[in-house]
């Protein structure tokens, strides 16, 4: 079992103050529900191009905790399911994708994730590794 999935079970199993013995929950929203697609389209009330930030660096992420991580992943993918919404609705119309730099920095983001979570979990092994040569001598 993955470090990340052993650190959420003790996190839920603290929240709740019992043992999760399965996976099947409620996933976790950070939206209001909507009931149509409205939710992968930009707000219609800002004409204006939004401006957008930079991608994350990895350095910044790596002060995060995983439940920060976990959090910004599911926001990054939101963002990126809405971009890809625009990208086939924008090709549908036989126009240009809009903001095509927000994709890229979102895909950035998202790998630098993979790369913090791969680091983490590498120390993890390492130390296990240490752990055990320790107490084979």
């Amino acid at each position: 079992m993955s470090l990340l999935i052993r650190q959420l079970r003790l996190e839920l199993k603290t929240l709740c103050g019992r043992l999760v013995t399965s996976w099947h929950f409620r996933p976790i929203s950070m939206s209001l529900p909507l009931s149509d697609l409205s939710e992968f389209f930009p707000n219609e009330n800002n004409e204006e191009q939004a401006k957008t930030g930079r991608s994350w660096r990895a350095s910044e992420m790596r002060s995060k905790s995983n439940e920060d991580l976990h959090k910004l992943w599911y926001v990054l993918l939101k963002e990126r399911n809405m971009l890809l919404t625009l990208k086939h609705e924008a090709r549908r119309q036989g126009e240009l994708t809009p903001s095509p730099e927000r994709m890229r920095k979102v895909r950035k983001s998202m790998a630098r994730i993979k790369v913090v979570l791969g680091e983490r979990d590498r120390a993890v092994r390492d130390i296990r590794k240490t752990e055990r040569r320790t107490d084979l001598q």
